[in-house]
């Protein structure tokens, strides 16, 4: 079904329009490598509703958009490099023949033979803290294997992922702790390579799920996993005693110990509490548009909704 995007606080229309004119395109394919990898559910139910979305919702993806676009001209100066290629590859599912696409970042020659996959990403630095994401490890290794179909070896993959909240103080704090934070902006993630037939076989079982959900009713799509809902932690929070909202960089202490110390540090340590905020499912709850239709959400997540 069609999204309804809507501008509720009066954006100038250059940002309605981006929203709009997103340039990606998955071509003559049954699915898209993205597609594969989220959730059924989800799919399913943006394909069965008419949904809203507002243009704020979308800046993020915006921006993402620029910056790919961006460094696709600056590759394209450089010999040898491929940039936002696009690869096909078709797999046959219980007798049926399935065609999927994905658009690969950037591929670079290495000296010798062999090229090296890198893929773009824009994340929090808590992404970093946690480690490479299965969906990026599995994304990257089916773009590999596509290449590779092509007659390009393969010897190296890396996620190159953009810190949107990345702060020098930060980084001197978690040094002094003994902390891992990203040295830069950039955090760059090593993606092992995983054995081609076991690729494939990941692509059929997913398009195995996905084919299955379309024949059923909303109420008994396959439910989202907790890493397709974002599930984050319980985390220990350091507020103001008047306000329910975090302080700035004091929203995600692991443990109480580590929250009270922070706390302890302020002048103002007197007017301030700690507190355990329980985990959320931050997709559902933020970035879903389809969860008033969801099941799952309604039932389990949200049962007041």
């Amino acid at each position: 079904m069609p999204e309804i995007l809507t501008n509720k606080y009066g954006l100038s229309q250059c940002w309605v329009d981006a929203a709009i004119n997103d340039p990606y395109d998955r071509g003559e394919a049954d699915y898209s490598v993205t597609e594969l990898l989220g959730p059924p559910q989800q799919a399913r139910l943006m394909e069965r509703h008419e949904y809203r979305e507002d243009v704020t919702d979308k800046i993020w993806a915006i921006l993402g958009n620029s910056v790919h676009g961006l460094l696709e001209r600056m590759g394209g100066l450089e010999k040898g490099v491929l940039s936002e290629q696009r690869h096909f590859i078709k797999v046959q599912v219980d007798g049926k023949t399935f065609v999927v696409s994905g658009a690969v970042d950037r591929t670079e020659p290495q000296t010798g033979a062999g090229y090296h996959l890198k893929d773009f990403k824009i994340s929090k630095v808590w992404t970093a803290k946690k480690g490479l994401k299965d969906d990026w490890k599995w994304q990257t290794n089916i773009y590999r294997v596509m290449a590779e179909q092509k007659g390009m070896k393969v010897d190296k993959i890396s996620v190159e992922m953009l810190c949107k909240d990345w702060d020098v103080i930060e980084l001197i704090r978690a040094r002094q702790k003994g902390e891992f934070y990203p040295e830069s902006q950039i955090h760059v993630f090593d993606v092992p390579l995983v054995p081609a037939a076991e690729v494939l076989e990941f692509i059929k079982e997913r398009i195995r799920i996905h084919e299955a959900s379309k024949q059923l009713k909303d109420n008994k799509l396959p439910e989202c996993s907790d890493e397709e809902r974002w599930c984050r932690d319980s985390r220990y929070i350091v507020r103001k005693a008047t306000s329910d909202k975090a302080l700035p960089k004091a929203g995600y202490f692991e443990s109480f110990a580590e929250a009270e110390e922070w706390r302890s540090n302020r002048k103002d340590k007197d007017d301030c509490v700690t507190e355990l905020k329980p985990g959320k499912s931050v997709r559902c709850e933020r970035f879903c548009s389809v969860n008033m239709f969801c099941h799952q959400y309604r039932m389990k997540i949200n049962p007041r909704f």
